[in-house]
């Protein structure tokens, strides 16, 4: 009787113990059921596009634009240099900056233009903090004059450019190199995008 029971018991036990390791691996075979395949695409419906890339601040100035208007022409040049040295400070740590290029006409005739070599290489300089709007230092070659200059990139409108100028006081060390007017180019304008 006591074989009896123990084959009883420990028949009960195998039975237990192969429930449990049958009812631990239901919720495995359950997910391996409700895994996602991909399914192939036929071409109707194509992946959506993956989310832009946000700009680095200053890059939506970079480009060529330009204002015309009664004969006169500003084009003006942005390039962007994420890793810009200052000539004087080798040693300072790498800054973003925007420098720019400007050639100014009228009638065909050149009246004003940066230079691309010398100490000032470039008429237009500023760090940018965003691509809206970007505070910069102006230098007028034919002029000699000092000034400080606002872009602003129109809301809703990439391709348009608010350009905001205004003279800076400056001390000459000698007073004959103080320009008769700051600027020869309009202080107002509204560059296009080329």
């Amino acid at each position: 009787m006591k074989s009896a029971v123990f084959q009883l018991l420990l028949g009960a036990l195998l039975i237990v113990a192969q429930s449990s390791s049958v009812y631990a691996q239901n919720p495995s075979a359950k997910q391996k059921i409700k895994a996602h395949k991909v399914v192939p695409d036929d071409g109707d419906n194509p992946p959506p596009p993956p989310p832009p890339t946000p700009l680095a601040p200053g890059q939506l100035f970079a480009g060529e634009w330009e204002w015309s208007g009664g004969g006169e022409v500003f084009h003006l040049t942005l390039n962007r240099n994420p890793t810009y040295v200052f000539p004087g400070y080798p040693n300072d740590p790498p800054r973003n900056v925007v420098i720019g290029h400007f050639v100014y006409t009228r009638n065909g005739v050149v009246i004003d233009h940066s230079l691309t070599t010398g100490p000032r290489p470039f008429a237009v300089f500023g760090s940018p903090a965003n691509n809206r709007t970007m505070e910069m230092t102006f230098y007028s070659h034919g002029t000699k004059g000092y000034g400080y200059l606002t872009l602003s990139i129109q809301a809703g409108s990439p391709d348009v450019l608010a350009w905001s100028l205004r003279p800076r006081e400056t001390a000459y060390r000698n007073p004959a190199d103080r320009p008769a007017v700051p600027f020869l180019m309009p202080t107002t304008m509204t560059l296009i995008r080329q």
